[in-house]
């Protein structure tokens, strides 16, 4: 354990080895979580009878999401997601509860209560974004590609049960200690606004229904990022051209595709780095 201050506001927290160099866990949940500024919730507020919220740690046009306690046995922490607005007509997909996977957040329970509407209960994970973290702790190019590999492994995992994401981009891409944690599928609430940014592939704002390729776009985009002013970026730049092209037809055939490419330009990464150490 170490304790010191957090860089960012100057707490002193213990805090795991893992993450000792990270800020503390409050400003990891403003970085990883938060997508505009909140106040502060009432402490002990019951909006679920089995959680008892600490406060609100990120609030968007699609959603908020509440710092939480299990009431039940065993507590520990979660993150409860609720929509702020929501339509009957959008689907949710209970099939995402049944994600196990080492680099989903698990969800534990997707429903709909009087008192906030459809929510969304899953892991607590205060991470930073894959991007940050990287840069933070100065990754080489082999190692940013196998943290994206977890990544791109998860989805795959998801798709091979027919989920896609949808959602995709680095604050839903979190690194705790070593491990890449995804998070915020888009069908686990059902939230009418629609948000375009740069991670979304360009079907996503049109009518119809996105699908797994949507998903290929945003993770060649964040590879793309991930690697970006780097002298070897190069030997990535066709897979990266490939999967961002604007029409989906044109991209890798899944996730599983675009990942196996990834995985052996990742064994050209480590020879390089090898022969240069």
């Amino acid at each position: 354990m170490t304790d010191d201050c957090c860089p960012a506001c100057g707490r002193r927290e213990v805090r795991e080895p893992a993450t000792g160099t990270l800020v503390c866990t409050s400003c990891l949940l403003h970085i990883g979580l938060a997508e505009g500024h909140a106040p502060p919730h009432e402490a002990g507020d019951r909006l679920l009878s089995h959680l008892r919220t600490l406060n609100i740690i990120g609030e968007g046009p699609r959603g908020r999401v509440f710092l939480a306690e299990w009431t039940t046995p065993g507590g520990g922490m979660a993150a409860l997601k609720c929509a702020l607005e929501s339509a009957p007509g959008i689907p949710v997909d209970p099939r995402l509860a049944s994600l196990d996977h080492a680099s989903i957040a698990t969800i534990h329970e997707l429903g709909t209560s009087d008192a906030i509407g459809p929510y969304a209960i899953t892991d607590y994970v205060p991470g930073l974004p894959i991007t940050r973290s990287s840069d933070r702790q100065q990754l080489s190019s082999a190692e940013r590609v196998e943290r994206w590999m977890q990544a791109a492994d998860a989805i795959a995992y998801a798709h091979a049960r027919g989920l896609a994401h949808l959602n995709l981009k680095p604050t839903n891409v979190l690194v705790l200690g070593r491990r890449v944690k995804v998070l915020d599928f888009e069908r686990a609430l059902p939230v009418t606004t629609m948000i375009h940014d740069a991670y979304r592939a360009p079907e996503q704002a049109a009518p119809g229904e996105p699908d797994a390729l949507s998903d290929v776009f945003a993770l060649g985009l964040l590879l793309g990022e991930l690697m970006a002013g780097r002298p070897d970026a190069a030997m990535l730049e066709d897979l990266i051209r490939q999967a961002t092209r604007h029409d989906s037809s044109e991209r890798q055939a899944s996730v599983a595709a675009l990942a196996a490419g990834v995985r052996v330009r990742l064994h050209a990464f480590r020879s390089s780095a090898s022969t240069t150490s």
